[in-house]
């Protein structure tokens, strides 16, 4: 875990080549531009609570992305230099143009940190995401595109109050072994509550009805 508050760029020098986990942590409101120098070909997860850029040639062996996003999310778009990620969380996300950028990964594990996000449509028929973490996102309305993950086996909702299909969507996700839906207040739960704890191994409702 690397503490970045004083640095603007990354320097070539800073971290031997040898780290394979790669954590920074900087003011949400800047951002930090990666030294071309810096080549890490060891670090198979990196995070960052700020917006970093870098590009694939910093990160070569990259599988686990967490990256703070700013305004349009063109921090995201390193993940087009790649071709075999398998976690990545993004946030906040205020268009569908970094989830549609996550959508071409082999995604085992996807995080949505809030934003203005309004649709899920990138993800449409994603065949291996297995684990999906979608936190306070105001403007989404719409789960369907959820019932053409055939991999999905695990959902965690929070803080998502303005979902209108949870009830008709939730219960035809079949291949769902684990799903959390907390604090989202009345999304029309209750109806469908006993008939989700029969079909999936464990649920949580807490705080949503």
């Amino acid at each position: 875990t690397f503490d970045a508050r004083f640095l603007k760029t990354m320097p070539a020098t800073i971290l031997p080549g040898s780290v394979r986990v790669l954590s920074l942590s900087l003011d949400k409101t800047r951002s930090l531009t990666w030294s071309r120098g810096l080549i890490l070909p060891r670090v198979e997860s990196f995070g960052a609570d700020c917006a970093v850029r870098f590009a694939r040639e910093n990160l070569p062996s990259l599988k686990h992305l967490s990256q703070h996003l700013v305004g349009d999310g063109k921090h995201a778009e390193v993940i087009a230099e790649y071709d075999a990620l398998e976690r990545i969380g993004l946030g906040p996300i205020n268009n569908t143009r970094p989830l549609a950028l996550a959508a071409t990964q082999p995604l085992k594990i996807l995080v949505i940190r809030g934003g203005k996000l309004d649709s899920l449509a990138p993800l449409t028929g994603h065949a291996t995401l297995e684990e999906l973490t979608i936190v306070g996102t105001a403007h989404l309305h719409d789960l369907e595109p959820l019932t053409s993950l055939p991999s999905l086996r695990k959902l965690y909702i929070h803080t998502c109050k303005q979902l209108r299909n949870a009830p008709d969507v939730l219960p035809r996700l079949r291949s769902l072994e684990h799903l959390v839906v907390v604090s989202c207040g009345d999304i029309g739960i209750d109806p469908v509550r006993e008939r989700l704890a029969a079909q999936i191994a464990y649920c949580d409702f807490g705080a949503t009805r």
